[in-house]
């Protein structure tokens, strides 16, 4: 076997990176949760945000997340309310129901990505961490306005 070049090792791992979250997300899907709305809930377990603050933590267009929150707001995941000093400012919560939902969502996502990298032994796991580790270390840091998960193992974006 010749040595693979490095686009085609780009091209795998892009390929494989989109067919992973296509996977997960309809799994999700099956639970009542998609992953952008997932990652919408997830980032307001932190505390209430502002549309300004959470379309920056996710790193997507304030369109995308207005488009988001209606949608979740409209199921009652999340509530709108107004911020307490500055009346021009509308803040964003998680409900009880969104909690609830997000717990579910998050299960079904653990399962399902245990069940694709079971296919993989604990030493392939061992390496493919830290081929990736070597990957993520050579990329050079987003700008500042982007969420930079814990040591890059947070949720996948």
């Amino acid at each position: 076997m010749s040595e693979p070049e490095p686009k085609d090792l780009a091209d795998t791992l892009f390929g494989v990176t989109r067919r992973l979250r296509w996977h997960v997300n309809e799994r999700m899907r099956a639970a009542g949760l998609s992953f952008a709305r997932l990652r919408v809930l997830d980032t307001l377990t932190e505390g209430p945000q502002r549309m300004r603050d959470l379309s920056n933590a996710l790193n997507v267009a304030p369109r995308t997340i207005t488009g988001l929150v209606d949608a979740l707001e409209a199921d009652r995941l999340v509530a709108r309310s107004p911020h307490a000093t500055d009346r021009r400012v509308t803040v964003l919560t998680i409900t009880p129901e969104g909690k609830r939902q997000l717990t579910t969502a998050s299960k079904v996502r653990s399962e399902v990505i245990s069940e694709l990298f079971g296919a993989l032994s604990a030493h392939d796991r061992v390496e493919l961490d830290r081929i990736l580790g070597t990957l993520r270390d050579a990329v050079p840091d987003p700008p500042d306005g982007w969420k930079k998960p814990g040591a890059g193992r947070g949720m996948a974006t």
